[in-house]
């Protein structure tokens, strides 16, 4: 790996906000943590005024009468799942329709942090003439997960992912970046917050950029796939539960072969409110698995055993059935580049997989390149949400392999059986099934 630096070009650090650093050895060995360890990532909540409400059966007239009624209104019914987001009930007025017998649960909706602010700075850097191939890409040479996961021999011997789509649930794009323009199929897009795909603090373009991109500055996994833009948090890295419901829904009906969820909350598992949200959100997630779906998500970026956590929360949406989770490793000082991020959670109930996600506790260049939304440049990022992308890349590969339309959990199979162990030869309680492989995969 070469290791000649980046031309700084007009750095602005929009967002100073450092990780917990954790020390590592030459040998992989877990991110020390403390035995009551809290998450980095808020679990506080806002009551939203809207309730989500899980019906038995079809939505009928006499339950939207109902609702009515007590001044409610249905805003949004998935017919598919039987779930319905309500406005204008009073608790009180929740607590009746809860009552009737073709319904099975109703919970206010909360509004959460999704992406912890620190997870959204990045250093940006300009822009450079575009070239075509992934080989040829400006900023290759800096890209060391992509030779890491040996994306960059797949690129030659296998399909790079043309035919597959991918839907990246997130802050939306920067849908005229230029390592973006054109790979978005914008029929398939659609925002849940606000009115426009646009992303304005480069989390979803950094996502995004490398599962597929025009191999302009940097390269990415699976530069033929197609790419679906589906906005589901706000600026400050917050929505609902009832928009990423949305979300997920939303890429299953447009025929999503992988959908990218590098967003993850904590919930209590204590709190029998929270028991109500998961079940709303599974039931999206189901329904995208029986579509054929792969769900790839965030592990968390706060060093957490969850193996041992005696808080006993929940990540949401990693720690859920027919969900891929992906934890994060890095070099330091480009040196060992296997070793777990310094912030990376891990256990054998919360980590699939492992995928490069990069780190700052050495050089700059440890961190994951991708395109950001400064002037269309170029970012240095860190966090399971840009390993989370890798792995999408991977199963985007897989599918343009495949002479059939894979399910989800067949490319969840190859994806893992394809991995490379990194500390030992079954399931680590470090690395989980182990770092992925895209070749490793394809032979799967």
């Amino acid at each position: 790996m070469k290791t000649r630096r980046l031309i700084r070009r007009d750095v602005t650090t929009l967002v100073s906000l450092s990780l917990i650093a954790v020390g590592c050895s030459e040998a992989p060995v877990a991110p020390e943590s403390e035995p009551v360890r809290l998450p980095q990532v808020s679990t506080n909540w806002q009551a939203t005024e809207h309730h989500i409400v899980v019906t038995r059966g079809a939505v009928r007239a006499p339950f939207i009468q109902a609702i009515r009624a007590r001044g409610g209104a249905l805003e949004r019914f998935h017919e598919e799942i039987g779930v319905s987001v309500m406005h204008g009930l009073s608790d009180e007025d929740a607590a009746a329709v809860a009552a009737r017998s073709d319904v099975e649960l109703v919970i206010r909706d909360r509004k959460m942090q999704w992406v912890a602010p620190r997870d959204l700075s990045f250093t940006p850097y300009g822009g450079i003439e575009p070239l075509g191939e992934p080989s040829e890409a400006s900023f290759l040479d800096y890209q060391w997960g992509l030779e890491r996961i040996e994306a960059d021999a797949a690129w030659d011997d296998a399909n790079r992912g043309e035919g597959a789509l991918v839907c990246v649930l997130d802050t939306g794009a920067d849908t005229d970046h230029p390592e973006l323009d054109g790979k978005i199929d914008l029929s398939k897009s659609a925002t849940f917050v606000g009115s426009s795909l646009q992303d304005a603090v480069g989390h979803g373009t950094g996502v995004a950029a490398l599962i597929a991109s025009n191999n302009v500055g940097t390269a990415s996994v699976a530069p033929d796939a197609t790419l679906c833009i589906v906005k589901v948090l706000n600026n400050f890295g917050e929505t609902d539960f009832s928009s990423i419901i949305d979300g997920v829904l939303h890429a299953a009906n447009v025929g999503a072969d992988v959908i990218n969820m590098s967003l993850g909350a904590y919930l209590d598992e204590k709190d029998p409110d929270n028991k109500a949200l998961v079940k709303a959100l599974q039931l999206a997630i189901n329904y995208a698995n029986a579509r054929g779906a792969l769900i790839v998500a965030a592990a968390g970026n706060d060093g957490l055993n969850l193996d041992n956590d005696p808080n006993k929360y929940i990540v949401i949406p990693a720690q859920l059935p027919h969900v891929l989770s992906v934890g994060a490793t890095a070099p330091i000082n480009q040196a060992d580049y296997d070793e777990l991020a310094s912030y990376t959670n891990f256990g054998r109930t919360g980590v699939d997989v492992m995928a490069p996600g990069g780190d700052d506790v050495g050089a700059e260049e440890d961190m994951v390149l991708s395109a950001c939304v400064a002037s269309s440049g170029y970012c240095w990022w860190k966090g399971t949400s840009f390993a989370a992308p890798h792995v999408s890349g991977v199963a985007a590969v897989l599918e343009s392999e495949s002479t059939d339309n894979l399910t989800g959990e067949q490319l969840a199979y190859c994806v893992t059986e394809g991995a490379d162990h990194i500390d030992t030869n079954g399931l680590s309680p470090l690395y989980g099934h182990g770092r992925v492989n895209v070749v490793g995969a394809v032979r799967c």
